[in-house]
């Protein structure tokens, strides 16, 4: 599943006079508050044995990848796919309310 469009954020950002790197921050600041929906959404699920496998993972990589593997089973989401929910939602719902504003 491919990643949401995040232009219409992106250019009503430009449009009301943010720099690249304040867009920059905000988008930084979007992705993290996406990702913590989605770590919120896995610890509510995840059992004490899926939390100490993923203790005993040797690397990041290898940590995450257990992370989405457990997502995947104790949700029956893919992680990915929550991510880019939210991130569409997001978009969705900050350009309708930029277009109140304007309107």
């Amino acid at each position: 599943m491919q990643p949401p469009s995040l232009d219409p954020v992106i250019n009503i950002l430009k449009a009301k006079g943010y720099t690249d790197e304040q867009i920059g921050d905000t988008l930084a600041q979007l992705t993290k508050a996406a990702f913590m929906t989605m770590y919120q959404n896995a610890m509510s699920v995840f059992t004490e044995k899926d939390i100490a496998t993923i203790d005993t993972c040797a690397t990041d990589e290898e940590a995450n990848q257990k992370i989405m593997e457990f997502y995947q089973l104790r949700t029956g989401n893919d992680a990915q796919a929550d991510m880019n929910r939210f991130l569409e939602e997001f978009v969705k719902n900050f350009v309708s309310e930029h277009d109140v504003k304007t309107s």
